[in-house]
């Protein structure tokens, strides 16, 4: 699902582009490659989609965007390492974004 921020959210992308690189960093880190880059994408626009229909205002649609497609790949990443997701931290507040592993920073 390419471009899902921009085609489908057409939203101001600062946020969502400071998101998009932390996931790219974290993917590239745990030698994620393309389809599990487009998978983090899929499952984040389904959550995305099915938490909205409680309503949000937009600084908390933008972290969620974030927060949603970085916990898709946290889930690929345990899944292809057998790693426990209770040990990585994600933490996202507007561009200050961040992933730990074991409390250690990954990006």
């Amino acid at each position: 699902m390419s471009n899902m921020d921009y085609d489908y959210w057409n939203l101001n992308p600062l946020v969502l582009d400071k998101g998009e690189e932390v996931k790219q960093e974290l993917l590239k880190y745990y030698e994620l490659g393309y389809d599990e880059d487009n998978k983090t994408e899929e499952t984040a626009y389904n959550e995305v989609k099915y938490i909205l229909k409680d309503g949000c205002n937009l600084d908390e649609l933008f972290d969620l965007i974030n927060y949603e497609k970085l916990k898709a790949a946290v889930s690929l990443i345990c899944t292809k390492y057998e790693l426990d997701d209770s040990d990585f931290d994600i933490y996202v507040d507007g561009i200050d974004i961040s992933v730990a592993y074991q409390h250690n920073q990954i990006t």
